[in-house]
């Protein structure tokens, strides 16, 4: 659905109103879901509900950037499956923060960034 306009309207202690429209750029949302996220594996399996899907993976140590590398997604809706660079291997303990983003067209889909734990 569209967003055809938003308004905010302010009332001060005097009675007297005043309506603004807001500017409102709208988003859209990209769903990614993650698979085979454990201690000691050098690899992840990704899905995207669409292809051409970029993945910034940044792997968190103890508060700090262990590891960091995009991976493209090129199918919609099938696990793809990533060897992770430098052969770096995740875990126990840590997490993987993830961020999707996809063009198509004049359109940006992006996913919240999120967080993955390896237990």
């Amino acid at each position: 659905d569209t967003i055809h306009g938003v308004w905010i309207t302010a009332t001060d202690q005097f009675g007297n109103t005043k309506t603004t429209e807001l500017t409102y750029n709208q988003t859209y949302q990209l769903a990614v879901t993650t698979r085979g996220i454990r201690p000691r594996r050098n690899y992840l399996r990704l899905k995207s509900e669409r292809a051409n899907t970029s993945v910034k993976l940044i792997f968190f140590k103890n508060g700090q950037v262990a590891h960091e590398e995009t991976v493209k997604i090129d199918a919609a809706n099938e696990f793809q499956k990533f060897i992770l660079k430098d052969n770096y291997r995740m875990e126990k303990g840590t997490y993987v923060q993830l961020d999707g983003s996809c063009v198509e067209g004049d359109k940006v889909y992006t996913t919240n960034p999120w967080k993955e734990f390896i237990d």
